[in-house]
């Protein structure tokens, strides 16, 4: 059995930045408490606003947090996002792609996270449900997987989008959130490794077998496995002497 490698050249259109992400704890002198917060989609869209805890217990003990009021006649998708330029702008790496966040709600419903390039451009949305209601409950959100993908929300993010109560209500939802915190994915997979042994040899008869690449039969003529708009080198290797 031949195996071939394709290379595919992965383009991204920025560095990684070398600024680390601040905790967005909303304390005063901290990260979120100066920030310009847009509400949209929310009925008449009232301000975020930042308060005191209203339950400093538990897992939040800190002084002060982010209040959303979700309107009954706002979207399922109502929300509040940073105005761009007060985060520091920075690209989804290794060691910042699992995003926590902690909330108090009174209702169990969806909350949702994404992140956004200056120019409004992101990703969907990635939404977890809270399990805890009336105290404090820290929810994880997965970002690793647009790590190095160069999509817009992976790379150059300047906003931080928070759904906090992703859910079609049948009245208005008070919704306090803290501590939006970045940190390591884990590593991922280990990276693959060749093969050290050949393929075992096919028994199936050559009458009844098409084959494209392999040495137990003969093989149909293929021009090339390149496609045109494709610039990857291929590569025939042989592994314990099999092709």
């Amino acid at each position: 059995m031949r195996i071939f490698t394709l290379l595919v050249n992965l383009w991204l259109f920025a560095t990684v930045c070398a600024v680390a992400q601040p905790t967005v704890n909303f304390e005063s002198g901290g990260a979120g408490a100066g920030y310009t917060w847009n509400v949209f989609e929310n009925g008449n869209n009232p301000p975020l606003e930042i308060v005191a805890n209203p339950s400093a217990t538990g897992i939040n003990t800190s002084a002060t947090v982010a209040k959303f009021t979700a309107r009954q006649a706002g979207n399922p998708w109502a929300g509040t996002e940073n105005a761009n330029g007060s985060f520091p702008t920075f690209n989804f790496t290794a060691s910042n792609s699992i995003v926590k966040i902690m909330v108090y709600k009174t209702v169990l419903s969806d909350v949702g996270m994404k992140f956004a390039i200056a120019n409004g451009g992101a990703q969907p949305e990635r939404k977890v449900r809270n399990t805890k209601v009336n105290e404090w409950e820290e929810l994880t959100f997965d970002f690793s997987n647009l790590v190095g993908s160069g999509l817009d929300g992976s790379v150059n993010i300047s906003q931080i989008i928070v759904f906090p109560d992703f859910n079609a209500r049948t009245q208005d939802n008070i919704i306090y959130f803290d501590n939006i915190t970045f940190s390591a994915s884990g590593g991922g997979p280990p990276p693959a490794t060749a093969p050290t042994t050949a393929a075992t040899t096919p028994t199936r008869a050559a009458a009844n077998v098409i084959s494209l690449f392999s040495n137990a039969y003969t093989n149909r003529t293929i021009n090339t496995w390149r496609t045109d708009w494709s610039n990857a080198t291929l590569t025939d290797l042989q592994v314990a002497g099999n092709d």
